[in-house]
């Protein structure tokens, strides 16, 4: 498989609130070792949210691994359906 090495910002990701002073709090998705020095992967209003898309590196890469072992284990229609998600997650 490609690496997504040039496709995704590097995980891991982590999510922490943020805080307004005139408006609603929200969460903040991003890689680096703090919330000062990090890239914003993404800005969402609820914390599963926030969670959910900071295990996506994560769970992209037990995505494709986990594939890789259906199609070795001869689990084609497993490893299929699989693929169609790792497909979608890299916009093949």
């Amino acid at each position: 498989m490609d690496s997504t090495a040039d496709m995704f910002t590097p995980g891991p990701w982590k999510a922490a609130m943020s805080f307004q002073n005139n408006g609603p709090d929200y969460y903040t998705v991003y890689d680096g070792p703090t919330s000062f020095n990090r890239t914003t992967i993404a800005t969402v209003t609820t914390a599963h949210n926030a969670r959910l898309i900071a295990a996506a590196p994560d769970l992209l890469e037990a995505a494709k691994r986990v594939h890789d072992d259906l199609v070795d284990c001869g689990m084609d229609s497993h490893a299929k359906i699989l693929w169609e998600v790792i497909t979608k997650a890299e916009d093949r």
